[in-house]
């Protein structure tokens, strides 16, 4: 097919996603390519990118390792490709098609795009017509045509760049216009009961004062209490919606200074945490424990909650108690054999101090991903059609990601499989180690800062940093002692491939350094050699891989999960510093 009949076809279909379009265009540049139409290719090229989700051609001074979008501005995880290497011909490509597509969801694309490189309030106002007409067909669309789901989103996500771009210009009639639609399509999710999105467009209208002004905000509370009981009639288990609606409701108690409004949030946030742990209990008390500290903490906040404190606080003595009772129904999954594992929990009870802190960073702690990935190639063997089969990873609300290929489905299973054996056997290690030394009196901080110093190679002022973040740990301020923690294990990672000669920065653009990310450390050959394959694909789910654990990442890019950084977290990075300290007797002579 030619590109213009290619395009005629996206014209015809208002509620196609936009990376869909870029899959669309992406293969006809390819096919252009091979027909040896190089102008048409390029101008396929150029809309594709476009229309891009995730990853964009143009790098700046041609980078091979900038593959992500420049943070331009970002709504609902879109954004925009870096304008400046764009050329002047790209731009009358893209004005062309701004005037000639009847396509509101196209129209707004280019338009916004076209705003952003010519500041021209006419493209900000063609753009933002254009987005509340999407946003209005795909609410039209959203309960009486297949894929409903995703104009769901796509509404979700234009409204809210509608309104960022009309307080740009400041125009008060567009914001007006653009904020009416907002609350329009918020009454419609309630009504099909689809209340997910509902918080991306509270966001959008309470955390701006000049917006605030144009609404009726008693209006707003109503809505979204409104959605907080849909989704409490809609779904088994609303914890990860209903949250988010909750905080935004706090939040808009917060800026209208309405106490009572803050009270009954609060109240509520407890409850639905409540809620979860009871449902928890059926399959991991020590994660059920951790969702009732997290109702407690909620609690804590109203003040006058009392009764509802004290319950909580009982369930969670309870859930901490039987949490490792929890692991026998488990012991046929475990990578340590079930007599094994309870000979390991019984020692660590009667054992000295110290050897309960050797314990965590022994080899037996953290699952074998060598085992799990021999594993899944036997059964990738015995079926190859399952293996084939692709594998689909969310974050909560959207596929983030399908894995393709036996390969990669095979990582993916043995990535599955450590972060089970996580849960269910390091984490109960962990715990039985951690309270033997609570249990006899003996500081944990001196035991686990005292390990560190013996390793022979870490410097005492991250040591003394780490026993700040233990002092949190013990406290019961696990969010703290996950934030101390995280940063430091990373940069003992990066002391110790220092120490083996590696290098730990690289040329950036410009002529300048930068640090190498961790992930990339975590690959450096001789760091692979001194940890064992094991120990690094284990650190590499637990810090940096996005389908594992992600701490690091997310610790650091202010992307807590919908858990929360929680007991669990903080145990598992303590496990973590203490199986760096082991490899001391494993470093070069030079090293310490």
């Amino acid at each position: 097919m030619s590109l213009d009949e290619v395009l005629k076809d996206l014209e015809q279909d208002t509620l196609m996603v936009h990376d869909e379009r870029h899959e669309i265009l992406k293969r006809l540049k390819e096919q252009l390519e091979c027909e040896g139409c190089q102008r048409d290719a390029r101008e396929a090229s150029l809309l594709a990118d476009v229309f891009a989700l995730g990853t964009n051609r143009f790098t700046p001074g041609g980078s091979a390792d900038y593959e992500r979008f420049h943070p331009m501005f970002q709504a609902g995880n879109r954004a925009y490709p870096v304008l400046d290497n764009l050329h002047s011909e790209d731009w009358d490509i893209l004005r062309h098609h701004a005037n000639k597509t009847q396509n509101p969801a196209m129209k707004a694309r280019y338009a916004d795009v076209l705003w952003e490189y010519t500041k021209d309030h006419e493209q900000a106002a063609e753009a933002i017509c254009a987005y509340i007409e999407y946003a209005s067909a795909c609410l039209e669309a959203s309960d009486s045509v297949s894929g409903a789901r995703d104009a769901i989103w796509q509404a979700a996500d234009a409204l809210p760049r509608a309104i960022q771009i009309s307080l740009q210009i400041n125009n008060s009639e567009l914001t007006k216009r653009t904020v009416e639609a907002t609350t329009e399509a918020i009454r419609e999710f309630i009504r099909i009961e689809e209340t997910d999105p509902i918080h991306l467009l509270a966001d959008s209208l309470i955390e701006n004062r000049q917006v605030r002004k144009l609404i009726d905000l008693s209006a707003l509370r109503d809505s979204i209490e409104e959605a907080v009981e849909v989704t409490r009639k809609t779904q088994d288990q609303p914890v990860f919606t209903g949250e988010q609606l909750l905080t935004r409701l706090r939040r808009l108690a917060e800026v209208t200074q309405d106490k009572c409004l803050r009270r009954e949030a609060l109240l509520a946030l407890g409850e639905l945490y409540e809620e979860q742990s009871d449902a928890e209990c059926q399959r991991s008390h020590l994660v059920a424990a951790d969702w009732y500290r997290k109702s407690a903490s909620v609690l804590q906040e109203t003040g006058s909650a009392e009764e509802a404190l004290r319950r909580v606080l009982i369930k969670h003595q309870e859930a901490n108690a039987a949490s490792v009772d929890d692991m026998k129904q488990f012991s046929a999954e475990m990578s340590i054999p079930k007599e094994e594992f309870e000979a390991m929990l019984n020692q660590i009870r009667e054992a000295a101090d110290q050897h309960s802190i050797a314990v965590l960073a022994g080899a037996g702690v953290l699952p074998s991903p060598g085992e799990q990935r021999e594993a899944a190639k036997e059964n990738a063997k015995r079926s190859p059609l399952s293996a084939l089969l692709p594998h689909v990873i969310t974050d909560g609300t959207r596929v983030t990601k399908s894995t393709d290929g036996i390969d990669e489905n095979i990582e993916h299973m043995v990535t599955q499989q450590v972060l089970w054996g996580l849960q269910c056997q390091t984490l109960t290690i962990a715990k039985c180690a951690v309270d033997h030394l609570s249990g006899k009196g003996t500081s944990l901080i001196d035991a686990v800062t005292g390990f560190l110093l013996q390793s022979g190679w870490m410097s005492r002022d991250r040591i003394k940093i780490i026993g700040v973040a233990m002092q949190r740990y013990v406290e019961g301020d696990f969010v703290s002692a996950v934030h101390v923690l995280t940063p430091q294990i990373e940069g003992l990672i990066r002391d110790l491939v220092g120490h083996l000669r590696a290098p730990t920065t690289k040329l950036a653009r410009g002529n300048t350094t930068q640090y190498r990310a961790l992930d990339e450390l975590l690959r450096e050959p001789q760091l692979v050699e001194l940890f064992g394959s094991d120990l690094v694909r284990n650190l590499r789910i637990i810090l940096t891989e996005q389908i594992g654990l992600n701490i690091r990442n997310e610790v650091c890019h202010g992307e807590p999960p919908p858990s929360g950084y929680t007991e669990a977290t903080a145990l598992i990075l303590i496990v973590v510093l203490c199986q760096l300290a082991a490899i001391r007797a494993s470093l070069p002579e030079q090293v310490g």
